[in-house]
């Protein structure tokens, strides 16, 4: 070193000094560093992916329906106590795509027909597996700077991004299935594809999707079978406003009609019965207008169902009409970050128009009016874990009114992590 760099000797002897009085805790630090390097090593060797993230959900509900269950003069249900699980491997291979593999066991009694006469007391997370089953298989890949695609061997009916409103998530929003989204978009879902795209404050989204793609069989597979096409536009202006429009059209085989994606009537999910195909077309509205601390949304959907061929009385060209509608109030964050209070009012599917081609047979149309009356509340402890108690009542049910109403409540407990 030149003499501008050199050190003084004494300063020298004071290094030496502090390393022999330190020599014990450098020791100490050394070995922690080369521990720290062999586990570093060890989790580099043994890591689960360098592409994967696991995100896991799982669902406590304590649960029961109270009222006489239609044509059995008496409730049928007990209390419950039952649960969800759901695991999402959700995989970037170049950080702008996704592929997700969702797996999900449940047992959680759906409070359907079957125990209270109707579909309208259907709770929004209940199904029952009967053990793990590959709930979600999609891949989203960008093009370009304004489009992305889907291409799905199985996804759900809110599986393509749209406009849904706060209280759409199963795990965290509305306890019923009726009051989560508008019933029009379970009419798509399954295997096929979905273009989405995003222009400023506007979406569009396109798609196709059917239940039995994996059926080489006659009437089935990817183009001869069940299928559900959509068109949604959507406008959003920040937090303050939100709009969109869709349009769906569908066609089922005889014994897998569903129009009502299992939210309103028997005359509603299928009005021509069993043994009939039916195509339809169907239009809905969506909005959402912030208020401040509250949020103030609601839908509109219709449908014009034709029946495709002879049965159950009912002749090709047959055609009925289904409405649905519901508005609703939510509050987020109200009494903490992560709360979510929501108060839900609407007419669950309904035939209002069933239209024989027989002018001496008389239609089957609903005569009377059942209302959605939702109420519930998810209270956040901390990250991971929500609780929301909550229930729902149904008058009239299956818009009869000579059923009494039906109500259904819930404590529904949520772990994410």
């Amino acid at each position: 070193m030149g003499d501008g760099d050199s050190l003084d000797p004494s300063d020298l002897a004071t290094i030496r000094r502090l390393q022999e009085e330190f020599a014990a805790e450098l020791a100490t630090l050394r070995g922690r560093v080369d521990g720290l390097e062999a586990r570093t090593a060890e989790l580099e060797a043994n890591q689960f992916s360098t592409t994967t993230k696991l995100n896991g959900e799982a669902i406590f509900a304590l649960s029961d329906t109270f009222g006489d269950a239609i044509g059995a003069g008496e409730d049928l249900t007990q209390t419950q106590l039952a649960y969800r699980t759901r695991l999402s491997f959700d995989a970037s291979f170049t950080g702008r795509d996704q592929l997700q593999v969702r797996l999900q066991d449940h047992n959680i009694d759906e409070f359907g027909g079957g125990l209270t006469g109707t579909n309208m007391t259907r709770m929004g997370f209940a199904g029952n597996s009967g053990g793990v089953e590959v709930d979600n298989i999609y891949y989203r890949f960008p093009l370009g700077d304004n489009f992305r695609g889907y291409i799905a061997a199985r996804i759900g009916a809110d599986g393509v991004p749209t406009f849904l409103g706060p209280q759409a998530s199963s795990g965290s929003g509305a306890i019923s299935r009726f009051g989560r989204f508008n019933p029009l978009f379970r009419l798509a879902g399954g295997t096929g594809g979905a273009i989405q795209g995003r222009f400023g404050n506007l979406g569009l989204d396109l798609g196709y999707l059917t239940g039995n793609a994996n059926n080489p069989q006659r009437k089935n597979a990817l183009f001869n079978g069940q299928y559900g096409a959509f068109a949604n536009l959507t406008y959003g202006l920040s937090d303050a406003l939100d709009v969109g429009v869709s349009y769906h059209r569908s066609y089922a085989p005889g014994g897998e009609v569903n129009l009502s994606g299992s939210t309103g009537s028997r005359r509603a999910t299928n009005p021509f019965g069993s043994d009939v195909a039916v195509s339809s077309d169907s239009v809905g509205a969506q909005f959402r207008v912030g208020l401040g601390a509250i949020d103030f949304s609601g839908w509109f959907g219709f449908t014009w169902a034709n029946a495709q061929n002879n049965g159950n009385g009912f002749q090709d060209g047959d055609q009925a009409e289904v409405i649905n509608y519901s508005v609703a109030l939510t509050a987020p964050d109200l009494g903490g970050a992560g709360n979510l209070a929501g108060l839900i009012v609407g007419v669950p599917p309904q035939a209002t128009r069933v239209q024989r081609s027989d002018p001496a047979l008389l239609g089957q149309e609903d005569t009377d009016t059942s209302l959605h009356i939702e109420a519930f509340y998810r209270y956040r402890l901390n990250d991971n874990i929500a609780i929301t108690p909550g229930f729902f009542v149904i008058t009239n049910p299956e818009h009869n009114e000579n059923n009494d109403a039906q109500w259904v409540g819930t404590i529904r407990t949520t772990f994410s992590f």
